[in-house]
């Protein structure tokens, strides 16, 4: 089974909906195929035990990953290329690295956040 199925799901539709120029009404731009294609690539890299992220489309033409948790928030987006932006709040602490992936791989201080901060605990104990 893919890791990530919902994710992957809602990618697709994203592109569905969002390859429209004005998709949302205030003039965003089309998603970019080459963003989409480095985020689904990137959910076969995620930390295995890290909570499902959410798939979001931005204005600017990119979509982006999301992972939630009480007051922290991880925000990687993918612009194409291989080339992401990481930003958010963990811990009390501002995050904002840009970055390049390696072979559809996050750069290793966005995998170990993921992992650190956004570990999925259920998922854990049911794999054990």
């Amino acid at each position: 089974m893919l890791p990530y199925l919902e994710a992957r799901k809602k990618l697709l539709q994203i592109v569905a909906d969002c390859s429209k120029r004005d998709w949302d009404g205030y003039g965003a731009n089309p998603v970019f195929p080459e963003s989409v294609i480095d985020a689904i690539a990137s959910l076969d890299h995620l930390p295995s035990n890290s909570m499902e992220p959410d798939a979001v489309p931005e204005s600017d033409g990119t979509v982006a990953l999301e992972w939630n948790r009480l007051k922290d928030v991880v925000v990687i987006g993918f612009r194409g290329s291989g080339m992401i932006e990481v930003s958010g709040h963990v811990c009390g602490k501002e995050i904002n690295e840009i970055g390049k992936m390696t072979n559809a791989s996050l750069p290793e201080y966005a995998f170990h956040l993921l992992y650190l901060y956004f570990t999925n605990y259920e998922k854990q104990k049911t794999q054990a």
